[in-house]
């Protein structure tokens, strides 16, 4: 494996660094460092302050996505266009954590009868003549 010489990174690179707002995840900050996501794996295991650093920035980074899309979704709202209120519904539900899916919780048995004569059963295969 070929490597390069190591490029400084410390907890007030990573804090100083001006980020796009699409730079959310630790790969894209990696991207933004220079480096290689397993790159900065490892230094964030050698310096605990690198990891310290990297794990305040990127929940910043997601507080500011947050705040960017809230604004957006309210102006959409305030516009009156019909499928506002769906957008601002949805961005609320995801944003609080709720779901739209509905799970079932059975308790106890469940009973079961099953009349074999009223399943249809398949015809058997007819069998090729020799005459083909």
């Amino acid at each position: 494996m070929v490597t390069g010489p190591l490029k400084p990174l410390d907890a007030e690179t990573v804090t100083e660094l001006k980020l796009p707002e699409w730079c959310l995840t630790k790969t894209s900050l990696a991207a933004q460092l220079g480096m290689s996501p397993r790159t900065l794996n490892r230094r964030c295991e050698e310096d605990g302050q690198v990891a310290e650093a990297v794990k305040v920035t990127l929940e910043n980074q997601r507080r500011r996505a947050e705040d960017t899309s809230t604004k957006i979704l309210f102006e959409h709202m305030k516009s009156g266009e019909k499928d506002a209120m769906t957008a601002l519904i949805w961005f609320e539900k995801s944003r609080l954590g709720y779901s739209d899916r509905v799970t079932n919780v059975q308790e106890g048995p469940i009973d079961v009868n099953i009349n074999r004569s009223e399943i249809p059963m398949p015809e058997p295969p007819k069998e090729a003549s020799a005459d083909g």
